[in-house]
């Protein structure tokens, strides 16, 4: 097997097949295994420090509405913190596309004559045709990672986007050996280089606008052609795991490390939440079989669709309690 060491300290790398960029651990120098991949295009965010963390976490678990319910009862287990890999680009979208979609209009009418007069609504569905041409930008994030399996890492890629990166962030190249042993995480290996991620971000970009005007109407007509990225960059952006123990069971908290934003937490179940669970399951079946009345006897066709309402919140309710972890995204 093919060893790696630093080309600046000498240090051994630890490298897997599909590694592209890979920091070491004692300098903080990047190495380029293979792939295509500008080293000077990497960036890190620097972090707080684990006792921050610790007291973020307390902080915010004791605003939270179940574990301020136990707070007596939780106690650390473990913090660790890592940089994730993540590279930020920017892709210009334009094209044309087409959708429909349904309003529903009310008339009232009067019926009839003298005292056989009668008062009418009348209901009828109008459909609405649209036509928008695409010219716009948007910031794309990718996890240089094939396959991720820690909790968190998604969510806290895309918070990346609505902060100011020039401002937080520093150049790999820049940041001296001191800096780099003071941080002392671990950091992800790069295993998507620069032409991989461009292509994803591509494609993730038309995606994203197809799904926001599937939420708007049908689509009949979608032609967007993506350019870029521009501006690719790769960023070592911290993140936080903290493991928590509440009656013998591990749940676990994950914090972005530049702000101390909660991004991700699973919970267990507590005795107030089942109860909430019980009673929205219980007004659930109840109002389904009324809202099903009421909907049979009225005019407007719209209606029909709050009893199954009803029944898929007595579902959601009543599989929600039966679960012994709940996972919070914010």
């Amino acid at each position: 097997m093919m060893k790696y060491t630093c080309y600046n300290c000498g240090a051994p790398l630890k490298v897997t097949p599909e590694s592209i960029v890979v920091i070491c651990e004692y300098c903080g120098k990047p190495s380029l295994i293979s792939g295509k991949a500008d080293l000077s295009k990497i960036f890190v965010i620097p972090s707080y420090s684990r006792d921050y963390v610790a007291r973020a976490f307390w902080r915010k678990a004791s605003r939270d509405f179940d574990l301020r319910r136990i707070l007596n009862e939780i106690s650390l287990r473990k913090i660790e913190g890592l940089y994730l890999p993540v590279w930020i680009g920017r892709i210009r979208l334009q094209g044309r596309v087409s959708y429909y979609y349904y309003v529903t209009e009310h008339e009232t009418v009067w019926v009839g004559h003298g005292r056989r007069k009668r008062r009418v609504v009348r209901t009828r569905r109008r459909r609405v045709y649209r036509v928008e041409n695409i010219d716009q930008e948007t910031v794309v994030p990718v996890v240089a990672r094939r396959q991720y399996f820690r909790l968190g890492a998604r969510e806290a890629a895309a918070r990346l986007v609505s902060i100011d990166l020039n401002r937080v962030s520093r150049r790999l190249l820049d940041i001296d050996p001191e800096y780099w042993s003071k941080i002392k995480l671990e950091v992800l290996n790069t295993e998507l280089d620069e032409k991989m991620v461009s292509a994803k971000m591509r494609e993730d970009a038309v995606d994203s606008l197809r799904e926001y005007y599937r939420s708007k109407g049908y689509i009949d007509y979608f032609y967007v052609v993506p350019q870029g990225p521009f501006n690719l960059a790769l960023y070592l952006a911290p993140l936080w795991h903290v493991c928590y123990e509440y009656k013998g069971s591990l749940y676990s908290a994950f914090l972005t490390g530049w702000d101390l934003s909660l991004v991700v937490k699973t919970e267990p179940m507590t005795t107030v939440r089942r109860v909430m669970y019980v009673l929205g399951a219980a007004a659930s079946i109840v109002a389904s079989p009324i809202l099903a009345l009421i909907s049979l006897n009225s005019e407007t066709f719209e209606l029909l669709i709050l009893p199954l309402l009803a029944i898929a919140g007595a579902y959601y309710f009543s599989s929600s309690f039966i679960k012994s972890v709940r996972v919070e995204r914010r």
